[in-house]
């Protein structure tokens, strides 16, 4: 089946913006791993940040049935 133009400048557009929100995220993860260096914490990694996070603002304990979920 051929690509048309427009299904090709979607592609393009699309493959455009992963890069660029792949480029965000990479600065993102640097930016807070050196914040926690700068706050003594750095043993914690981003994503360990981001369950400490999730588990802070919880109101109920955390089950690891709820967690899976």
């Amino acid at each position: 089946m051929a690509t048309t133009g427009s299904e090709l400048r979607l592609r393009r557009l699309q493959s455009e913006a992963y890069l660029n929100l792949s480029r965000i995220h990479r600065e993102l993860e640097r930016k807070v791993a050196d914040l926690l260096v700068e706050s003594g914490l750095q043993e914690v990694t981003p994503a360990q940040l981001g369950v400490l996070i999730h588990l802070f603002q919880e109101r109920a304990p955390l089950t690891a049935r709820r967690w899976r979920t």
